[in-house]
């Protein structure tokens, strides 16, 4: 007789066959029959290692010339997957709470279905030098709701494994008590998991089989309500997922997190899942399966580390469908933060393996599955392992950031994060913008044209009511702002959004009439210069500064704008920190006791503090005295470390 081609034709025959060829079936039948699909090591080909060294020779010459260039790219794109992953989650909660898709099953409809009815029910319980909770198995099974001439139990154990061997018979008093069996599993490689759950599922008669931890505590009628469940939902659904959470939940932090996390993944994470349409990973335990449609797949596969995930993700490349069990078991965490870092790296290693074996052939993958479920393989299968190892860089990243602003962290993010993340304020007095990103003029070339603020004006072209100082037009003198020179003077910013970015002109030692010094002289008539006057304010800031008038005078009104002053200092930063100015503490108390406390508290040593609400509307009633109004005799200058944060060019041909 010719060997069978798939692997359900050789499961049929296993019964016959001796145990050396079991042994092999269940080792490697999965990855003879299906190598596309196994996570069996196989070499690679020559043109998976030519395309392979290409790629790692194009990343290592751009790597030598654009360093900055390719480590912004990769923060780049892992930003990105941080964002999409975070979407896709937040939207599987919406999903799971809107209208939750998990098969909810009474006490009353499970135990309706008479005994007769009930199909046969294997329940595999594999276990590895676990001799203490061997007793807590034997009881735990007893204690399930079904008919013992309808339930097979079989506890998978090594047959190297004396100690557990030897607990088993002593709580069963032999090999066998009641529905629970004891069979052991002959050594050989791989020594995993799924490979002990291939051979129970070898010597199993049950039509629905379904996997249990030696420590789990499931629900005494979880196997009532997986029947029930079957039978509402069809012959389409081939598996169905209980809920997972720990009885020791109380233990320690470490096993309130595992908690947390249990309960997320698997009432609204997979639920999500489900009512998207997208493969669900099965987790490690409480899985009930169809027999037909396990042995149809496969069964799982040995070398896969995680092979309940891909054993969820080839029963949706092959068409069955996934559904959530409402029926919890109980598990136990780990409290060891030790042995936890081993179980989740376990965890990751084998969601990585299952997503490189499903997008071997992508083509066929997106065909049986379609975009929406190969977007959910990535996002959730890929990206949880890939983010979890990412994750501790960028927090080492921004406490780095926070604490020394190292110019090499702020080159390999983008500048408008850095720009932005220093706007908000991290810690007290800090820099207007990343010192590792300043903005520099570009350096003009004996050939390149003037800037436009240094081009002459006829004068014939100043429209605008309120002109340049040393303008042929202007009708009134100038003021005593320094205007920009040709030295000084900026190009405009390439951006539009953050004013506060451009350069700003060095500032002029301030010298007083006393001494013999006067204001700036003003440009020739014969060309002009723009002048840099207050942005207006939007609509939300006009109407702040018709509704609010500040404290009124003669009822503690200077007191209470002292006060508020200095809170708005300390305590309005979010705010207030688009209108930060760096006070000067030179400059006296002459302007009142609002400038006097902030600039007390500047002197103090924390400079560049911002103020608050009534300190900004004080300050903006000083700056149009000092800056001047048509028909109003302007004021002496205003020191450069008080003026304003803000500011636009206007034209010398009208409003810009």
């Amino acid at each position: 007789m010719s060997a069978p081609a798939t692997i359900a034709a050789r499961y049929a025959l296993a019964r016959y066959t001796s145990p050396a060829e079991q042994l092999a079936l269940t080792a490697d039948g999965f990855a003879d029959a299906h190598p596309e699909l196994s996570a069996r090591p196989r070499p690679l080909r020559r043109r998976v290692r030519v395309v392979f060294l290409a790629v790692l020779a194009v990343v290592g010459v751009c790597l030598v010339l654009w360093p900055a260039t390719v480590a912004a790219t990769v923060v780049g794109a892992f930003v990105l997957l941080h964002c999409a992953t975070t979407l896709h989650r937040l939207e599987l909660i919406r999903r799971a709470v809107a209208d939750d898709p998990t098969i909810e099953v009474t006490d009353e409809d499970a135990r309706a279905v008479p005994d007769a009815a009930l199909p046969h029910y294997t329940v595999l319980v594999p276990a590895y030098r676990e001799p203490e909770v061997i007793a807590r198995v034997v009881a735990g099974m007893t204690a399930l709701e079904y008919p013992a001439d309808r339930l097979e139990v079989l506890l998978l154990l090594e047959a190297d494994d004396g100690e557990t061997l030897a607990a088993a018979r002593a709580a069963l008093g032999g090999e066998r008590r009641g529905p629970i069996a004891i069979v052991e599993v002959p050594p050989g490689e791989p020594r995993t998991k799924p490979k002990a759950c291939n051979i129970g599922l070898l010597r199993s008669h049950g039509q629905l089989v379904t996997i249990f931890d030696a420590e789990d505590r499931p629900e005494p009628l979880q196997l009532r309500r997986a029947v029930v469940a079957f039978t509402r939902l069809g012959p389409r659904v081939a598996c169905l997922q209980a809920r997972l959470t720990y009885h020791n939940a109380e233990q320690n932090l470490l096993t309130r997190w595992f908690t947390v996390e249990y309960d997320t993944w698997f009432r609204w994470l997979l639920p999500g899942l489900m009512a998207t349409g997208a493969p669900i990973p099965l987790g490690g335990t409480s899985n009930h399966i169809r027999r037909e449609a396990l042995v149809a797949v496969g069964g799982w596969d040995p070398w896969n580390v995680t092979e309940d995930a891909d054993l969820g993700l080839r029963l949706a490349r092959c068409g069955y469908e996934v559904a959530m069990l409402g029926s919890t078991t109980e598990e136990e965490a780990n409290s060891d933060a030790i042995n936890w870092v081993k179980q989740r790296s376990r965890w990751y290693k084998g969601y990585l393996q299952s997503f490189a074996v499903h997008v071997r052939r992508p083509v066929a993958l997106t065909r049986e599955i379609g975009l929406r479920g190969v977007l959910g393989l990535v996002l959730f299968v890929a990206a949880t392992p890939v983010l979890a190892m990412v994750n501790p860089v960028f927090w080492g990243l921004t406490a780095l950031w926070i604490l020394a602003r190292p110019p090499a962290v702020a080159a390999v993010f983008p500048r408008s994060c850095t720009t932005r993340g220093s706007r908000c304020g991290w810690s007290a007095g800090s820099p207007r913008s990343s010192p590792a990103s300043p903005t520099r003029a570009r350096p003009a070339s004996p050939t390149s044209p003037p800037p436009r603020s240094s081009r002459p004006c006829t004068g014939s072209s100043c429209r605008s009511p309120r002109s340049r100082p040393g303008c042929s037009s202007s009708p009134r003198p100038p003021t005593g702002r320094r205007p920009p020179t040709a030295s000084t003077s900026r190009p405009r910013s390439p951006s539009r959004r953050w004013p506060r970015d451009r350069p700003r002109d060095p500032p002029a030692p301030a010298r007083s009439p006393a001494a013999g010094g006067t204001d700036p002289p003003a440009p020739p008539a014969s060309g002009c210069r723009r002048r840099l006057v207050p942005r207006r304010p939007g609509p939300l800031r006009r109407r702040r500064r018709r509704t609010g008038r500040g404290p009124r005078r003669g009822h503690g009104g200077r007191a209470r704008a002292a006060v508020r002053g200095l809170v708005g200092v300390v305590v309005e930063r979010p705010r207030a920190h688009r209108h930060r100015v760096r006070l000067d503490p030179a400059a006296g108390a002459a302007d009142g006791p609002v400038h006097a406390a902030a600039r007390a508290v500047a002197g103090t040593g924390v400079a560049g503090l911002p103020r608050g609400a009534a300190l900004r509307r004080r300050e903006r009633r000083r700056r149009r005295h000092h800056l001047g109004a048509p028909g109003r005799r302007p004021g002496p200058p205003v020191p450069w470390g008080s003026w304003p944060a803000r500011w636009r060019r206007r034209s010398c041909s009208g409003r810009s």
